[in-house]
This record gives structure tokens, C-alpha cells and sequence, in this order.
């Protein structure tokens, strides 16, 4: 899962100037998956977006540090 959204993320695309790239959890993220929507988040330019769904998250999750820089850059 991590590498494939961070393949996503840098990936170009040939036929749209925008792009949304859509990623819904079914569960509590990991703290990978969550570093590397950080990481993801920061790096994206401005025609693409990036949309994250999940169940609510625990106050643990929502305090991580890794939320932080996701809640930031978002």
C-alpha cells in the first residue's frame, strides 16, 4: 500500500492537467501508511490533490505526529 500511493503521488499523468488521487482506509493507519502520506502530502504540486477517507480516527492517531504534518500540509 505504501508504495504503491507513493508511486501514485509521483507518477505522471498523460491525458489530464489535474489529478485527484483518492486513497479510503478501512481501518486505523499505520504509522507507515502515515508517515508516507506526510511525505506524499508535502510533495504534491498544485494540480494534484490528494483525498483521504477513513472511519474516525482514535485522539492517539489525531496526536501523532505523522497527523500533524498531513493536517499541516493539508
Amino acid at each position: 500500500k505504501v508504495d504503491a500511493l507513493l508511486a501514485e503521488t509521483r507518477a505522471l499523468s498523460l491525458f489530464a492537467s489535474n489529478r485527484l488521487i483518492e486513497l479510503r482506509m478501512t481501518g486505523k493507519p499505520t504509522k507507515e501508511l502515515g508517515q508516507a502520506l506526510a511525505t506524499a502530502g508535502g510533495a504534491l504540486d498544485d494540480s494534484t490533490r490528494l483525498l483521504v477517507s477513513s472511519p474516525r480516527l482514535d485522539r492517539a492517531t489525531t496526536q501523532s505526529s505523522w497527523f500533524g504534518e498531513v493536517d499541516r500540509v493539508g
